[in-house]
């Protein structure tokens, strides 16, 4: 049993009573040279922060607007994109315009190609109450984003906080928005923690490297019962 973080691990052996030793972790990657690099800090536009979710109760996006009401107190010009759509889209619509920060915040549904986006911001946030190894953390990172992210799951294992990002306690719309003010306020930082995560992501979080291990398991197991296997070229 593959689980994609050690968070995950823990919950597959608690809850779904998996063997230790029947449990492997194996971290999500992506081709982190597919990505743009993102320009943190520039000038002539108002700053930015990205949220790319499935916009569901795990994610929690009331409390990422509770926050950027409180950013928009702080930092009147600043912008939230919302890229993703799902059963929450009309509560968190009714919500900005509820917190009256409809202005500040775009609701941009799916998307196939975030990296418009991703270029276009300053810090990427993630407001999960859970979470495995999110792919959309890992893009923002390769591209060069720091992160803000809640202190849950598989956000630890990606994030270091203070390193290449800033994590958070979930539920927290105060720590969250103080988080964003704090990068915001200082691009020079928040460029070099989006500098240390792109190395991060492309050392740790590799797409080469998630296949190569995915591909000694299923050696290892084919060798088990004696049927011949041979690495791909």
């Amino acid at each position: 049993v593959v689980a994609v973080s050690h968070d995950s691990a823990e919950v597959a052996r608690r809850i779904d009573r998996v063997p230790r030793h029947k449990l492997r972790v194996i971290h999500n990657g992506i081709a982190v040279d597919r990505l743009p690099r993102a320009t943190v800090g520039r000038g002539g536009r108002p700053p930015r922060a990205v949220h790319v979710a499935r916009l569901n109760r795990i994610k929690d996006q009331p409390t990422l607007l509770r926050a950027v009401r409180r950013v928009v107190d702080a930092i009147p010009e600043f912008r939230l994109d919302v890229v993703g759509d799902g059963p929450m889209d009309p509560i968190v619509r009714s919500l900005a315009a509820e917190l009256g920060i409809e202005h500040a915040v775009s609701f941009n549904g799916m998307q196939d190609d975030i990296r418009p986006w991703l270029a276009d911001a300053d810090v990427f946030v993630l407001s999960s109450l859970s979470e495995g190894v999110s792919i959309t953390l890992l893009e923002a990172m390769a591209a060069g984003l720091p992160a803000i992210a809640t202190d849950v799951g598989g956000n630890r294992e990606v994030v270091v906080s203070g390193e290449t990002g800033l994590l958070v306690p979930p539920g927290n719309p105060e720590l969250l928005a103080a988080a964003m003010i704090e990068l915001l306020r200082d691009p020079l930082r928040a460029a070099l923690l989006g500098a240390h995560g792109r190395e991060r992501v492309a050392t740790e979080f590799n797409i080469d490297r998630t296949v190569a291990e995915y591909e000694a398991i299923y050696i290892e197991l084919l060798s088990r019962r004696g049927a011949p296997a041979r690495r791909a070229a």
